[in-house]
């Protein structure tokens, strides 16, 4: 199997060679399978692999593109390398963070995460940042609080005997909520 892979045969030809082979050898088919199975795991994780000049090729193409970016949006890179750099007032708010989000809306599409991220690096007090890290989580997640008292609600449909109206003002029929 390993040769196949230093090889660099295809996995349809190696496939082909492991089939005859089995074949030829009357191997059962669960033994066949696993060949197989091995050939195809091998040459996946061979694939994964990369030489060093494909890295090398792949890390100079990413400079390029980011070096092509940098040039169209000189201003944000260097907004956003400076937001590396900014950490929380004495007095543990993030102001300065926050500022920057209100630039404009490219800023702020651009900087948001990294903000979020800056708020929660910097917080030294623990109580401080377990709130921050459940907001901030919130906010990305765009999870929406809901206030509705669900107690509150089942009481009223319960104690009413046969219409209801939610908080909403739609009405319903407690007949047509238990059937």
């Amino acid at each position: 199997m390993y040769h196949f892979v230093n090889f660099k045969y295809s996995l349809y030809q190696s496939k082909l060679v492991v089939l005859y082979f089995c074949n030829k050898y009357e191997l059962d088919e669960s033994r066949t399978h696993l060949l197989l199975s091995e050939l195809e795991s091998l040459q996946n994780s061979a694939n994964l692999t990369l030489s060093e000049k494909e890295i090398a090729f792949i890390s100079r193409e990413k400079y390029s593109k980011r070096h092509e970016q940098a040039k169209k949006k000189a201003k944000l890179v260097i907004l956003s390398l400076v937001c590396k750099q900014v950490s929380p007032s004495e007095q543990g708010e993030d102001t300065d963070l926050q500022n920057l989000l209100v630039l404009n809306k490219e800023t702020r599409a651009l900087l948001y995460k990294r903000v979020m991220k800056q708020a929660l690096l910097y917080e030294t007090n623990p109580n401080k940042l377990r709130r921050k890290r459940v907001a901030i989580w919130k906010l990305l997640m765009k999870v929406k609080d809901d206030q509705k008292d669900y107690y509150a609600l089942r009481e009223k449909v319960n104690s009413s005997d046969d219409l209801l109206q939610d908080n909403e003002g739609e009405v319903y029929s407690q007949r047509a909520l238990k059937s």
